[in-house]
């Protein structure tokens, strides 16, 4: 899975809470009436739900997935990672077990997903201990917040390992 279609999978549950959201506000639901304000519109209820979920407007939410901008894990290992004991797995489900157990940084890799240890990130020159990485839920794949997911793939951009065009 590609940072695109994380974002692409966030964007659809964003579009499908916001129309629940606008119908339950049209039903009269006052917690909906409240979240929405005076605009019981389809593109506030998007904005609404997009920062929920995300901490970016709808709009911007909808340009980073379509700009080509961010951050490529599968360009880590072209950086020397051979040297760290890498966990692969072939579903995301196993994966997600180890990074449960065991910790560390879940990250896709083709169709693959690999975790990798905080030595690992290091040898990358990335900061192990930013906190946007316990944001995330150190899973790149399905991130816990999208504003920290997109503050670590600008880093990761800057840090050679993406296209940072934003």
């Amino acid at each position: 899975m590609t940072i695109h279609q994380t974002d692409d999978r966030r964007i659809n549950e964003v579009r499908i809470k916001a129309a629940r959201l606008l119908k339950a506000a049209k039903r009269g639901d006052l917690n909906a009436h409240e979240r929405l304000g005076e605009q019981p519109k389809l593109r506030r209820a998007l904005d609404v739900v997009a920062k929920e979920l995300t901490g970016l407007p709808y709009q911007e939410l909808l340009g980073h997935s379509r700009s080509g901008a961010g951050a490529d894990p599968t360009l880590f290992f072209a950086k020397g990672l051979c040297a760290h004991w890498n966990h692969w797995f072939a579903r995301y489900e196993e994966a997600r077990a180890m990074l449960d157990e065991d910790g560390g940084y879940l990250f896709p890799h083709r169709n693959d997903f690999v975790v990798l240890d905080a030595d690992a990130l290091r040898t990358l020159s990335l900061d192990p201990d930013d906190p946007d990485w316990t944001a995330i839920g150190h899973d790149w794949v399905r991130p816990a917040d999208m504003a920290a997911f997109s503050r670590l793939s600008d880093k990761l951009c800057v840090a050679g390992y993406g296209s940072h065009s934003r």
